[in-house]
């Protein structure tokens, strides 16, 4: 895999719906992610983006940054987190929507196996922070509660 490669896979990812990408090609090994995470995953970046990728991070911080002093429910693992049982059924819970302390209020697909999520407070679902079907990692903020 050559430079250019490289830089197409960026272009590539930065268009698409993906959370996450891993390309391992003759030994060679790259990862993108558009997670944010307290810890940085490995990225191959051109020296002269790396001011667009700093600058993308500050506007993801932004953007799960807990308004007032909201509650942050954070995912308890790595996985694929879904608001809702199965695609047929309705959402565990929606912004705007009363939660009750242990209540589940989405799911994590992590290993082939479905954990189930529960608030671990009473009030009142703010906003999602994540979309559904999308990779989160271990602490990533979730939901945001206003609670009693």
């Amino acid at each position: 895999m050559n430079e250019k490669d490289i830089e197409k896979l960026i272009t590539k990812f930065d268009k698409s719906n993906l959370q996450e990408l891993k390309v391992d090609e003759n030994g060679q090994q790259v990862y993108f992610s558009k997670i944010d995470s307290h810890s940085k995953p490995v990225t191959h970046v051109k020296k002269s983006d790396a001011g667009d990728e700093k600058e993308t991070k500050k506007e993801n911080l932004q953007l799960n940054a807990p308004t007032n002093d909201n509650y942050q429910l954070k995912a308890p693992m790595v996985g694929i987190l879904y608001f809702a049982p199965s695609p047929e059924k309705p959402d565990f819970k929606k912004d705007g929507d009363r939660v009750e302390k242990g209540e589940t209020v989405c799911i994590i697909e992590a290993m082939k196996m479905v954990n189930e999520v529960k608030s671990p407070v009473s009030g009142t679902i703010v906003k999602r922070l994540v979309d559904n079907g999308s990779m989160v990692e271990y602490n990533e903020p979730v939901y945001e509660i206003k609670e009693d």
